[in-house]
């Protein structure tokens, strides 16, 4: 058993992640595999603390395990009250799991391994060239958020860090769960919570 992650994850997860203590990254940093002991700010188990983002996301079950994503907050996952669905797949604005792979060592071999080296997200390509290869760390938001805007067309790519990014888009799904239909957003305003975190605030009236 890998020290400090939950023994109920599936064994070829767990091989994986005591062979691959820094984490993978595939397609120039665009996709990234979280290790225990990952370059980037948060390894595998601060990741999936509630403090990190999830506070942003309190519609997600607890039972959901992150293992890693894109760089605009898609989610890859298990969830430990059920393994039978494999390696889920959560997009980055709604949350919504479907299962990706029946097994994570399937995800590996076909998903990832094929994103890795060849994105079907044309997003992907087109942030590449503009911004080149991507730090652990690095995330790209979609400005307005895309549950606020017309169309994904009409959003701009701004680099962001993959933090900020899932507690913005945490915030505003949320949000919108829970307003009237009739209700109108107007805008989203900033504001620093009681801890000390950035956060989105929608305008409604």
């Amino acid at each position: 058993m890998t020290q400090g992650l939950p023994s109920t994850l599936p064994a070829d997860f767990l091989r994986f992640a005591r062979e691959k203590r820094q984490g993978i990254t595939g397609f120039h940093g665009f996709y990234r595999l979280y290790g225990k002991a990952s370059p980037s700010p948060y390894s595998l188990l601060e990741w999936n603390t509630p403090d990190c983002w999830r506070f942003a996301w309190p519609q997600l079950p607890s039972s959901l395990f992150f293992l890693g994503g894109s760089a605009w907050g898609d989610q890859y996952a298990f969830n430990l009250d059920a393994p039978e669905q494999g390696v889920l797949f959560l997009d980055a604005y709604e949350m919504a799991a479907e299962t990706i792979a029946p097994t994570f060592t399937a995800f590996l071999a076909d998903e990832f391994g094929r994103i890795a080296v060849a994105p079907y997200d044309e997003r992907v390509l087109q942030a590449h060239s503009r911004f080149g290869a991507l730090n652990w760390e690095d995330a790209i938001a979609l400005v307005p958020p895309l549950l606020l805007a017309r169309d994904e067309a009409s959003c701009e790519l701004v680099p962001s860090n993959m933090r900020s990014v899932m507690i913005m888009n945490g915030d505003v799904s949320s949000q919108l769960s829970s307003i009237p239909e009739s209700a109108r957003i107007s805008g989203v305003t900033t504001y620093v919570d009681s801890k000390g975190r950035e956060r989105l605030r929608l305008l409604i009236h």
